[in-house]
């Protein structure tokens, strides 16, 4: 299994992903950042992702969210998981 991590400002952008069959769940919740962005320091609420996909479907599923994303340089973290049998199933059979 892999587990992506993003944040973004679209509440909405889980919901594409999963639309579009890259991602099999995504879960968010709102947090609040600070970061340095073009030599000023900044702080802003914003969504964190959980995006739960297939090692299959990883390449495509990161193309997506590149795409779909509404930041100049997205956080795209990916890390490989250990799931459940159960759950490992269902997401293969989506």
């Amino acid at each position: 299994m892999i587990l992506i991590i993003t944040t973004s400002q679209d509440p909405e952008l889980g919901r594409k992903l999963v639309e579009r069959k890259v991602v099999a769940c995504a879960s968010r919740d709102e947090v609040t950042s600070v970061y340095w962005w073009k030599g000023k320091m900044e702080e802003e609420k914003e969504y964190r992702f959980f995006l739960k996909t297939t090692e299959e479907k990883k390449e495509e599923a990161i193309k997506a969210l590149k795409e779909l994303h509404d930041y100049e340089v997205p956080e795209i973290l990916v890390i490989k998981a250990e799931a459940n049998p159960e759950y490992l199933e269902w997401m293969q059979n989506l």
